[in-house]
């Protein structure tokens, strides 16, 4: 194990309980403790398009920590951001991917880091549904309800109209018909 970390505290800003994935890793590995900070980070922009991201997801992932470091003072020496993207892999553009990054900034020595992992094995698709039909179809592909399902107008023009988080069959029903997707 390396000693570099051992005994440190990473803060993590984060509004979606990132460290449940990120804090046992860096504990096994480091021996280092991550804590939760609570910051709005959909204020940088989500991934459903409701707020609009400034730049691309590494430059999000290096605001959220700046922000942080920025609110907590000079006290904190080191923090971690991740940063999230579902869409067309950056290389094959017809090839659905998850994209995930996570950005470090170690004050104490001076330096950021950050890594990419870009994976094929997502469930992430898009489509624009006209019947009942289509959506039960749609919802059994994306691996619903154990994958939560984002649901919006065809013509969306209203932000108040976007459903995230849906994971419950009752709930697709009632979207289904405050969207009109019919």
């Amino acid at each position: 194990m390396s000693q570099a970390y051992q005994g440190a505290c990473i803060i993590i800003p984060t509004k979606h309980a990132k460290s449940i994935a990120i804090a046992p890793q860096f504990w096994n590995h480091l021996g280092a403790s991550v804590l939760e900070y609570y910051v709005d980070t959909d204020t940088l922009g989500t991934f459903s398009g409701e707020i609009e991201r400034e730049g691309n997801a590494l430059e999000c992932a290096r605001q959220k920590c700046e922000l942080a470091l920025e609110l907590l003072g000079d006290k904190v020496e080191y923090c971690i951001a991740s940063e999230g993207s579902f869409g067309p892999h950056p290389q094959i553009l017809f090839l659905p991917c998850d994209q995930e990054i996570l950005y470090f900034i170690d004050r104490k020595r001076g330096f950021h880091l950050h890594m990419v992992h870009v994976t094929e094995q997502t469930n992430y698709q898009m489509k624009a549904l006209e019947s009942w039909e289509e959506l039960l179809q749609f919802a059994a592909t994306v691996q619903f309800p154990s994958h939560a399902l984002i649901v919006r107008p065809n013509n969306w023009d209203d932000s108040s109209l976007l459903f995230k988080g849906i994971d419950a069959p009752s709930d697709v029903a009632t979207v289904f018909r405050t969207t009109h997707l019919k």
